[in-house]
């Protein structure tokens, strides 16, 4: 059993699951927050709150549009002529 500080995790909401060994939930105990800690549940690992908030776990988790157009900047340079990715239409300006 791994040891935690959840208060409710039999109500708790899970954000993601990711391949069945990371979890990204809220505590059932503060599902009806306006903006609740975001916990990190890991196999093997403590339970721990890893982002204050969902504001901040979005935060974090977006990715950074500039970086991305730099990115894309490069590739044109580098790579003349060559298909662009497909997130490439998702970030250029019209």
């Amino acid at each position: 059993m791994v040891e935690h500080a959840m208060t409710d995790p039999a109500g708790m909401f899970v954000i993601v699951a990711h391949q069945g060994y990371e979890f990204h939930a809220i505590d059932g105990c503060d599902l009806a927050a306006e903006d609740p800690a975001v916990w990190l549940i890991s196999e093997g690992e403590t339970v721990r709150p890893a982002w204050p908030s969902v504001n901040e776990w979005f935060r974090y988790w977006s990715p950074d549009i500039a970086e991305h157009r730099e990115r894309l900047e490069l590739m044109r340079e580098t790579r003349p002529g060559r298909p662009l990715p497909g997130w490439a239409r998702d970030i250029e300006s019209p």
